[in-house]
């Protein structure tokens, strides 16, 4: 009888620990598919964040082509085409700017995003010296190969960066 007893006490102990042992199993499953997902979300905002901002920076490049054609269209005479397309370029790429600012992820970008603030402001600064020229289109030409041309390619230059930043975090 003490044997039947204790078989039947051990066959309960041994039911209850597998019990458990299914329940804490299926509470850690439950606890890793909610972290995976987590991380999964996070991951999934890095990228389209990360996406936005070189988004972001080819329209800056495209802009600043657009406002370097602007600016050489206004030179070889055609001033209200050159003004305009200078405006309007300068107009998206403050718009961009501020885009991505608002936007910054990794670290590093948010030196990345003033130094191409400072350079834009520096070749906008440029162009604007240029536009005041109009009557001495030598002086006009003499600013845009010194200094229009080199604060462009430097431009252009800390926008790859930025997007290399990103494209490399991604």
């Amino acid at each position: 009888y003490r044997f039947c007893k204790m078989i039947k006490t051990l066959r309960t102990k041994i039911t209850v620990s597998l019990l458990l042992l299914i329940i804490m199993l299926v509470a850690a499953t439950v606890m890793s598919v909610i972290d995976f997902r987590k991380i999964g979300n996070s991951v999934d905002s890095v990228l389209k964040n990360n996406y936005q901002s070189i988004e972001s920076a080819k329209k800056i490049l495209d802009a600043l082509e657009r406002e370097d054609s602007g600016i050489l269209l206004w030179m070889i005479g055609d001033t209200t085409s050159g003004r305009e397309t200078v405006l309007n370029s300068q107009s998206i790429i403050d718009e961009e700017i501020k885009r991505i600012e608002k936007n910054i992820t990794e670290h590093g970008e948010e030196n990345h995003v003033s130094i191409i603030r400072q350079l834009y402001a520096d070749y906008h600064s440029s162009i604007e010296n240029i536009l005041k020229n109009r009557k001495n289109i030598d002086n006009a030409r003499e600013i845009y190969e010194t200094k229009t041309t080199l604060l462009f390619f430097k431009t252009k230059r800390a926008i790859d960066e930025l997007m290399l930043l990103n494209q490399d975090q991604m």
